[in-house]
């Protein structure tokens, strides 16, 4: 329920074979998120082009979103954890010269990176170290577009493979 003290956003998710919807509850201390997305549901790979230079593997939803407003090619998992079958990274890799993974600046972040770095065996970037910045969208909150879009397009400048 949408209250102006507990708000409620829903995503919807549109996959090749159903629809489902994500719940954000930004200020909620319990449930932040529900609905009814499983783990073999990736955001934004419906809308990314047939052939491309460089994709994004981003943490998150939010992430995904902020990514795509500044330009860039970008797919997010349901989380930092959930893996993303390697018959869709095999197909990702013959339509994109690079994929990226780009998760939050944090401990749990990191390991992920350079874990599903290993395994997909592409790049990973990490997001600059900043106060009060944890992830893409904090960076896009707190830095505004077209500085965060620098920031990303110059991590492109340090090539990192786990």
């Amino acid at each position: 329920k949408y209250i102006k003290t507990n708000p409620c956003y829903g995503y919807v998710f549109r996959g090749k074979t159903s629809t489902r919807i994500k719940l954000y509850k930004p200020l909620s201390k319990n449930y932040k998120w529900s609905g009814n997305i499983n783990s073999d549901d990736i955001f934004g790979y419906e809308q990314l082009p047939e052939k491309g230079k460089v994709l994004y593997i981003c943490s998150g939803l939010k992430d995904l979103m902020c990514m795509y407003e500044m330009g860039f090619h970008a797919i997010a998992p349901q989380s930092e954890s959930s893996k993303i079958k390697d018959s869709i990274i095999d197909e990702l890799k013959t339509r994109f010269t690079k994929i990226i993974i780009l998760f939050d600046n944090d401990a749990t972040g990191h390991e992920m990176s350079i874990k599903f770095a290993k395994k997909y065996e592409c790049y990973y970037h990490l997001l600059p170290k900043i106060t009060g910045i944890k992830d893409i969208a904090d960076m896009v909150q707190y830095k505004k577009i077209n500085e965060s879009k620098s920031i990303i397009n110059k991590l492109q400048l340090y090539e990192q493979r786990a």
